[in-house]
């Protein structure tokens, strides 16, 4: 409602006007449309700032990830390795135990 009131009172002081006058409102309109849009810049500057240091917290979640699979996959042929020593100790105790008599 204040938007067209004030566009009401423009429209109303611009058919009144001189040249000059008009020069004034044409440059304070365009001042205001210039802050606006700074306005709307800086804010997009911020989320982009703050996508940008997520997007740098993702990567090095991603690196941490990495290197820690890579640990684990150099441990995974010794833990195979340990299975199947202890399969073979399951098999040699399984063979040298007596059969339980019922």
């Amino acid at each position: 409602m204040l938007y067209q009131n004030t566009e009401s009172l423009l429209a109303n002081l611009i058919q009144k006007a001189d040249i000059n006058t008009l020069n004034q409102v044409v440059t304070i309109r365009l001042l205001g449309e210039v802050c606006e849009h700074n306005y709307r810049i800086s804010a997009l500057e911020k989320k982009h700032e703050e996508i940008l240091l997520k997007l740098d917290n993702f990567e090095n979640q991603l690196q941490e990830n990495q290197e820690s699979m890579s640990v684990l996959e150099a441990e995974i042929p010794h833990l195979r390795h340990i299975v199947c020593k202890n399969e073979d100790l399951e098999n040699r105790l399984t063979f040298l135990e007596p059969e339980p008599e019922d």
